[in-house]
């Protein structure tokens, strides 16, 4: 296995990648369902690590049945269609698979949720005056079995057709210690439980090239880590395994999350306060800045009553002279 970053290559992946992607990938199983955990890994220097330990939780994702968009997505419209005033349903444009632009209608039943055309007039001019469109929106009525069709404009495709673009499972077999089995359909699944904070969201960034220029490589193929992070989702690769944000757009995500991944102290502090039922790991380059992270986790770790130090878990194991790794533990 083959392994190139910022324009060099390396005939072996660098053990530090492998301890990472090890670590993201380990969570999940290490983690007790009904207790919260709070990670900070401490890296000599700036990299991409936060996106490694991303990658290994998006790569155990693959490997578990109930880790996609489909299931709840229902409930999602629904929760969402609720939690819109009026104008804020006229704003908040959903899109089907077809391409056709759609809103929420103003109902409130359980059972259905009933969207109109995006381009429909509620009211129109004639003979001088606006009055209310006698002719009624042509509506469509979503059900919990064919909601996955329609989604939100900005929000990935939620499960692809016998057609469509699906995720490589050949890709996935470039990641590293990651030797689980994986699901085929979770290939044409979105999932969105695991939160990626990076520095910078933006395609064009400096941040999100760098990602895009690690790759993972065989003799016969290679890839990025961005597009294994289905960082970008597009008519090419519709299915998002994780929602990418940076740190700005942490107060427009949901509380939907069962991991946050954080890159740097500022989004690691921010997550803390933000997501309070979520897991967290933040990765902090070894600088000035990082002790506000340890401070806030020294603070946490005091009321022992609520957490505890894992020094001792298998996690912990993984870090090594370059990279330091802490846990804590909800009671």
């Amino acid at each position: 296995m083959m392994y190139s970053e910022a324009g060099k290559s390396f005939d072996h992946i660098p053990q530090w990648v492998v301890n990472l992607i090890t670590f993201g990938y380990r969570w999940k199983e290490s983690t007790p369902d009904d207790k919260r955990r709070i990670g900070i890994i401490s890296m000599p220097c700036e990299s991409a690590a936060a996106a490694m330990v991303a990658l290994g939780a998006l790569r155990k994702d693959l490997e578990d049945g109930n880790a996609n968009n489909l299931d709840g997505h229902f409930d999602y419209l629904k929760k969402l269609r609720d939690s819109l005033t009026v104008e804020e349903k006229d704003e908040s444009i959903l899109i089907d698979n077809d391409g056709f632009f759609w809103k929420f209608e103003n109902d409130s039943s359980n059972e259905e949720i009933r969207i109109k055309p995006a381009n429909y007039k509620e009211y129109i001019k004639r003979k001088g005056r606006i009055i209310p469109n006698p002719n009624g929106p042509p509506s469509k009525i979503l059900f919990s079995h064919n909601s996955y069709k329609v989604r939100l404009k900005t929000d990935p495709i939620v499960e692809v057709n016998d057609q469509g673009k699906t995720l490589s499972k050949d890709d996935y077999k470039l990641v590293p210690a990651c030797m689980g089995k994986m699901i085929e359909d979770n290939l044409s699944k979105s999932y969105q439980g695991l939160l990626f904070v990076g520095k910078a969201s933006g395609k064009d960034s400096q941040y999100v090239r760098n990602l895009y220029d690690i790759h993972f490589k065989d003799n016969n193929s290679s890839v990025s880590l961005g597009k294994l992070l289905t960082l970008h989702h597009n008519n090419e690769t519709p299915i998002a395994r994780l929602k990418f944000c940076n740190n700005s757009e942490l107060k427009n995500q949901s509380q939907g999350h069962y991991l946050v991944v954080a890159d740097g102290v500022n989004a690691f502090c921010d997550s803390l306060q933000f997501f309070k039922q979520s897991d967290v790991i933040g990765v902090c380059a070894r600088d000035s800045s990082v002790e506000s992270a340890e401070n806030l986790l020294n603070e946490i770790a005091k009321k022992q009553r609520y957490y505890t130090d894992q020094n001792n878990s298998a996690m912990s194991e993984l870090s090594s002279k370059s990279v330091s790794i802490r846990i804590l533990e909800k009671r």
